[in-house]
């Protein structure tokens, strides 16, 4: 997906936006738009949203695949939720058993 994005930009002939050493996070809403900088996704549930509403992503990919990953990710984070709801500590949990213990 990366190096389709790539590809796109060298296609279309897309000049990334010049460099920055600012902090973004500082930044007024009227600077970040001054620089072409845009805000990333608060959220899986945002990332995701976004993801579906990629025409550039199904083209890459195939809308199958990114059907049944918006599933699987939407499912997950339901989870995730679910957790965080029951609190903090409950959170912390479900994430330590669902990405770092194996067997």
């Amino acid at each position: 997906l990366l190096l389709a994005a790539g590809l796109d930009g060298v296609k279309h002939r897309i000049e990334p936006n010049p460099p920055t050493t600012e902090n973004v996070e500082k930044m007024t809403d009227r600077r970040r738009r001054e620089l072409g900088v845009t805000r990333l996704p608060g959220d899986l549930g945002d990332a995701l949203d976004h993801l579906e509403g990629s025409g550039f992503v199904r083209e890459v990919l195939g809308g199958d695949l990114v059907e049944a990953w918006l599933e699987h990710k939407r499912r997950e984070y339901r989870e995730y939720l679910e957790a965080e709801r029951l609190g903090e500590s409950e959170a912390r949990q479900w994430e330590l058993k669902r990405y770092l213990e194996r067997g």
